[in-house]
């Protein structure tokens, strides 16, 4: 799935699992409740996504865009994030980021709705 792009689509509840899809495209999709465990998705960008519920545990999600995002209940445990961007990302408080990497390097995240997260999965 490398560079597919999944613009607008309705892809609630679908399983990702394992897959690899570096700089896909997930522009204002609908992925609520979508598996995304054991991915590779690099420079993946997912601006205005609806992640609700999500599972993108023990992925690698580097330079991965969540710009506008909805991460309501989403988790991300962990996965790497290195160089990230949640600029915008709305539901951050309630999502799990669990021994996550990269976490120092990530960008538009608020550090106190962040703690905030973490404090919720402690």
């Amino acid at each position: 799935m490398t560079c597919a792009t999944f613009d607008n689509a309705r892809l609630a509840e679908t399983n990702f699992k394992d897959a690899v899809a570096a700089r896909a495209s997930f522009v204002r999709a609908e992925l609520d409740r979508s598996s995304f465990e054991a991915t590779v998705l690099p420079h993946a960008n997912f601006s205005g996504a609806s992640l609700r519920e999500a599972k993108l545990e023990y992925s690698s999600l580097r330079h991965t865009t969540f710009d506008g995002a909805d991460l309501s209940s989403a988790s991300f445990v962990e996965s790497d994030l290195s160089h990230a961007s949640f600029f915008g990302a709305t539901g951050v408080s309630t999502a799990r980021f669990d021994r996550v990497l990269g976490m120092n390097t990530v960008k538009g995240l608020d550090r106190k709705t962040l703690a905030a997260a973490l404090l919720l999965q402690g």
